[in-house]
């Protein structure tokens, strides 16, 4: 389990990482285009741009590279509880974030799709791979 938790655990941190370089390119730059940019519904800038893309004024790719962070050196120490935690409230997250990303933004974000796919993921390792 923890092997698992901690490779998704990486990979989180690195479309968090992702998210975050995109975030500071459309910052900088109002002509980038990102590569995960397919076409006007596929697309990862339309919610990095958008008014959800922030909690209480902190970037929600913030957010994630630290919780991918803390909950990566919590699997690799063995806090099992605390990454059962994390991993729950990380899909929780993940399922209202979804729902404003497809029916609010209308958009289809790989990244932020991708990353809801590895907190459910998180969620099996941490509670079904005992």
């Amino acid at each position: 389990m923890i092997t698992s938790i901690v490779i998704l655990s990486a990979i989180g941190l690195l479309l968090s990482l992702y998210a975050f370089f995109v975030e500071r390119q459309l910052r900088n730059n109002k002509t980038y285009k990102a590569a995960c940019d397919i076409s006007d519904n596929i697309s990862c800038t339309k919610p990095l741009l958008s008014p959800y893309a922030n909690i209480v004024g902190i970037s929600n790719a913030v957010l994630g590279l630290l919780f991918y962070a803390i909950l990566l050196l919590c699997a690799w120490y063995d806090y099992t509880q605390l990454v059962r935690y994390g991993a729950l409230a990380a899909a929780l997250a993940s399922v209202i974030f979804a729902y404003i990303l497809y029916f609010k933004i209308h958009s289809l974000c790989l990244i932020c799709s991708s990353i809801y796919v590895v907190n459910m993921m998180l969620v099996f390792c941490a509670y079904i791979m005992k």
